[in-house]
């Protein structure tokens, strides 16, 4: 009788383990199904971020070449486009990143766009480093002597240092501190 019950129980416990692995594999497919359609929206989502990032970055390196220029116009035509790109974004950064590029778009003095471009770069990094949704390769650059031995960095879409801080007093004052590779 005891092998009975016990042959009995083994049974009911194989068909309830068939049971429970068939459940499991029907929630691990709706899982699977789940998974690929949320990758599927990021994936679409991704490719506009992808799109406005490439935008503020290319808009920030004009901004960027215009001060290696020493050309106060272009930096403020730059900042403005910068501005407008940002404009309504709700992240933190976004919103900081615009403020500055704002100030540099009101100022008609050089170096007053510089000081904000050094706090626009911050944020750029930090903006740039959270997203990761660049293509190119971007080189943060250094120079030790911008405002007055203090030092500052900026973004470039090229290798060769061109310091927006100096621009032709000191064309290729700085180095290359970090290459951030794209995507």
């Amino acid at each position: 009788m005891k092998n009975r019950s016990l042959a009995f129980l083994a049974c009911i416990l194989m068909i309830t383990l068939s049971i429970a692995s068939c459940n499991s594999s029907t929630r691990s497919n709706e899982t699977n199904n789940e998974q690929v359609a949320d990758q599927a929206t990021n994936d679409q989502e991704n490719g506009t971020n992808v799109q406005q990032t490439k935008g503020i970055l290319s808009t920030y390196f004009e901004l960027k070449d215009a001060l290696v220029a020493t050309d106060a116009a272009s930096a403020k035509k730059a900042a403005e486009s910068l501005y407008t790109q940002l404009e309504g974004e709700s992240h933190e950064v976004s919103e900081t990143i615009a403020a500055k590029a704002r100030a540099i778009a009101d100022n008609d003095d050089i170096e007053a766009q510089r000081t904000y471009f050094f706090d626009l770069s911050e944020q750029m990094y930090a903006f740039v480093k959270a997203s990761g949704d660049h293509e190119e390769t971007i080189y943060k650059q250094y120079c030790p002597m911008a405002f007055n031995n203090q030092g500052a960095f900026w973004l470039s879409n090229r290798e060769l240092v061109e310091n927006p801080y100096f621009g032709d007093r000191m064309l290729h004052c700085g180095s290359v501190q970090e290459t951030i590779a794209g995507k």
